[in-house]
């Protein structure tokens, strides 16, 4: 951030024109991420960043100057100087690089496979012509690419940041006022979009990231649902309506 600020300074006495360009956008960027009013809102910083970069490329460009020019007046000979500016240019590249195993560690995410086990928990231990209660997740790929468990209603009723007309419900594909009509989906908590379902058939929750967040912890068992673990590793639970009882059978399709 120090290197950032002085190469914008730097920027600002050597080139105006550069510094108000990159300046107004950085802020522009910065502005647009920090009031879009998304969960993701840190991909949106991605463009201020980019800024940024220049930015500090700029200031440790400038420095590295000021140190060459020092290093000229303090050592007579080349060889000590071209040593003396090779050891800052490569304190600066280190400077960025510490900790680099531990970050690379804590972002790996080449063994991550919660998408395939949701998809398998769902395709074995969910019953036929159930209705799955979902948010951004993987059955899109299991319906849709991998052609499996297309006997599934999967339902999307749950508040996001932005309007959504489409993608309400699979596989009717109605619109959102017509998905309100039909499923109760206008209640974005989910509790109408799952009674209407248990109506018809066994009903679960696919709980990522929702229950807590996106709805209250309780709010299915204030509405009277009991919330039936089928596989609580991948967040899939059964909503049993009262005085129902759980299906209690997986599906032998896939």
């Amino acid at each position: 951030m120090l290197a950032g600020l002085f190469g914008a300074l730097y920027l600002a006495f050597r080139d105006r024109a550069a510094a108000v360009l990159l300046s107004l956008a950085f802020l522009g960027w910065l502005a647009h991420a920090l009031t879009y009013g998304v969960e993701d809102y840190y991909v949106f910083l991605i463009p201020a960043y980019v800024i940024l970069s220049l930015f500090v490329a700029v200031g440790v460009g400038a420095a590295l100057r000021r140190a060459g020019s020092s290093a000229a007046r303090l050592v007579g000979s080349p060889t000590p100087r071209a040593a003396l500016m090779l050891a800052v240019c490569g304190l600066a590249l280190a400077i960025p690089l510490l900790g680099a195993r531990e970050t690379y560690a804590a972002e790996d995410r080449s063994g991550e496979d919660f998408g395939r086990r949701t998809i398998e928990a769902v395709a074995e231990g969910v019953a036929p012509n159930a209705t799955v209660l979902h948010h951004r997740s993987s059955l899109w790929y299991m319906v849709l690419v991998e052609d499996r468990r297309r006997d599934l209603t999967l339902m999307d009723p749950f508040k996001t940041s932005w309007l959504r007309y489409e993608d309400v419900v699979w596989p009717d594909g109605p619109n959102a006022a017509e998905a309100a009509e039909r499923y109760g989906t206008g209640d974005i908590s989910g509790v109408e979009a799952a009674r209407r379902a248990a109506q018809k058939g066994p009903v679960y929750l696919l709980d990522h990231d929702l229950l807590g967040q996106v709805v209250g912890t309780d709010t299915f068992v204030e509405a009277g649902f009991r919330m039936v673990p089928v596989d609580e590793g991948v967040g899939l639970y059964e909503l049993v309506p009262e005085g129902g009882e759980p299906s209690g059978a997986a599906s032998d399709e896939r």
